[in-house]
């Protein structure tokens, strides 16, 4: 394209050179002929002119196309080495960018790593800490147990040294409680041998005063045939000798305040001797006599427990054997330990009677906390259950200036 463009100014440079050169000649001819010549010479010059001014103007056209051309070149060369620049810069900024998200990258991995080590370091730590805080838990907690399992097995033996000495003493008061009763019984068999000599040597001086007044002979005043013999005071007729064993022994006591009966202000009474302990089945019928480690023991104390005299200050017991007994002991059957109250040495029974309609006895036998008669069964069976039950209702009170009805003594 700059070849052609060469070319062409060249051409137009030769034309107007000729234009230059053939114009003045024609002038001057044009002006010394005159005429049409001239007017031919001066159109030629005119036309030669403008040519001239053509060619001028197209040189000048040429001229600035070329400027605009070099101008329109180099502004494309400037436009491709900015566009090369700006794509250099582009792909430097790029690459920078490139590079600082890498780095970028580089230190968020590597804030990451260092942040899970952290985490790790601080788990590790935690983990140690938790286990650490475990062991000592754990010492701590067989440090109690020990000391509790010190503590206890302390209690164990300070109870069991309790217990021991609870069971010294319980020991050394049933030895006491048994001389006592031994003595008691000593004594009363003592009495009763001594009652029984007494009454031997009384019957034989009747039996030998009877004798010798039928050796002697007969007064005027009596009758041969109906000799006069001494006898002794009239007495009760005779019973069975089982029968004058047995009584129906009528109780009142008064609660305890010792255990659950402070609060319930009741009892579970039972009637013990040494042969055995008498569980109540009622005022109709004979009490059941069990083994004293059975009427007492554990499985009776949460299960039956005193029978018809659950939960009650007043009990009858019916059919009690006092012939091979040598006391009588109320016991109020508690949770843990029983109430056993003082027992009594059994001599005979109470003298019992019908007075005005109601149960009367005298010498009764009485306890610090309880009243208990003995009727004899023969009596309990006549006045029947309701006499028997009113009695306890009633407290046993003692008549003072009553006479008793049909009195009966053993």
């Amino acid at each position: 394209m700059r070849a052609s463009s060469r070319k062409r100014v060249h051409v137009a440079h030769a034309a107007l050179a000729l234009v230059l050169t053939v114009a003045p000649v024609m002038t001057i001819a044009a002006r010394a002929d005159g005429g049409p010549a001239h007017d031919l010479a001066e159109r030629f010059a005119a036309e030669a002119e403008k040519t001239e001014r053509r060619a001028v103007e197209r040189a000048a056209q040429q001229r600035q196309r070329q400027a605009d051309d070099e101008l329109r070149r180099h502004e494309a060369e400037m436009l491709a080495r900015a566009r090369a620049e700006a794509l250099a810069r582009e792909s430097a900024e790029r690459e920078e960018v490139n590079r600082r998200r890498a780095a970028e990258l580089e230190r968020l991995e590597s804030e990451r790593r260092a942040e899970e080590q952290r985490r790790q370091e601080v788990a590790r730590i935690a983990e140690e800490s938790e286990k650490a805080r475990l062991a000592a838990e754990v010492a701590q907690r067989a440090a109690e147990e020990r000391r509790l399992a010190d503590l206890k097995a302390e209690e164990e033996r300070r109870a069991a040294a309790a217990d021991a000495v609870r069971r010294e003493a319980q020991a050394r008061e049933r030895q006491a409680e048994a001389d006592r009763i031994s003595e008691a019984l000593r004594q009363a068999r003592d009495a009763r041998e001594r009652r029984r000599e007494a009454e031997e040597r009384e019957a034989n001086r009747l039996l030998e005063e009877a004798e010798r007044q039928a050796a002697l002979p007969p007064s005027p005043r009596q009758q041969p045939s109906s000799p006069t013999v001494s006898v002794p005071e009239a007495s009760p007729p005779p019973v069975e000798e089982a029968d004058s064993m047995r009584f129906a022994v009528l109780l009142v006591m008064q609660p305890g305040d010792r255990g659950i009966r402070r609060t319930n202000k009741t009892a579970d009474p039972v009637l013990c001797s040494d042969l055995g302990c008498y569980v109540s089945t009622g005022a109709a019928t004979p009490a059941t006599l069990l083994q004293q480690r059975k009427a007492l023991g554990f499985g009776r104390t949460w299960g039956g427990r005193a029978g018809a005299c659950a939960n009650a200050l007043g009990c009858i017991f019916r059919g009690v054997e006092v012939a091979s007994t040598s006391f009588l002991q109320p016991v109020d059957m508690r949770v843990v330990r029983h109430d056993r109250r003082e027992a009594k040495t059994i001599a005979h029974g109470s003298r019992c009677g019908v007075v005005a309609g109601r149960l009367a006895c005298r010498e009764p036998y009485r306890g610090p906390d309880y009243v208990m008669w003995l009727v004899p069964e023969r009596l309990a069976s006549e006045v029947g259950p309701a006499l028997l039950e009113r009695a306890v209702a009633e407290g046993l009170t003692e008549p003072e200036h009553a006479r008793v009805e049909h009195p009966i003594r053993h």
